[in-house]
């Protein structure tokens, strides 16, 4: 099983440009949790992970309980978002989420909502996106998406000084 588990090509692997992660940290960090990473994808010390590995701090970010304890940073698969967005709810917790502009998706309208800042506007998926295996990720499936940092809190009331 763990080698079958190696060879997995997963178009969900992947994640954000280091100096992009640093900028996004400076704006609204410090993050203390990457919610869906990998050993080596992690942007965080801290990281939950899809299956064990030996550095995670815990496997499968939607079993957590932590999540109002921490300073979330999240670059979930994107059919997750609206799980995310109710995950921020119930435990009334703060994040950085990175997001394409989707407008029709079911997310979309819940993600503005909770917003408490402005999105930043990331660049091009091909300047931001690392893929961590042989699979085109879904950042590079389509170059006409535009990609945002989203600043969220799943708080009734939370205010944009809650956003650090």
């Amino acid at each position: 099983m763990p080698d079958y588990l190696s060879r997995l090509d997963n178009k969900y692997n992947w994640k954000i440009h280091p100096n992009l992660f640093r900028y996004l940290d400076n704006i609204w960090g410090p993050h203390t949790m990457d919610r869906f990473a990998c050993m080596n994808s992690a942007q965080c010390a801290r990281y939950n992970s899809l299956f064990f590995d030996p550095t995670t701090s815990g496997v499968d970010a939607f079993s957590q309980t932590d999540w109002r304890n921490e300073n979330n940073f999240v670059n979930a698969p994107f059919r997750l978002l609206s799980r995310v967005l109710n995950k921020l709810d119930q435990y009334q917790a703060l994040a950085t989420i990175i997001a394409p502009m989707f407008r029709a998706h079911a997310f979309f309208l819940k993600l503005i909502n909770r917003s408490i800042a402005p999105p930043i506007r990331l660049p091009k998926a091909r300047d931001f996106c690392l893929p961590m295996s042989n699979t085109l990720p879904e950042p590079l499936r389509n170059p006409k998406w535009k990609f945002y940092a989203w600043r969220v809190c799943g708080r009734r009331n939370c205010c944009p000084a809650d956003g650090h």
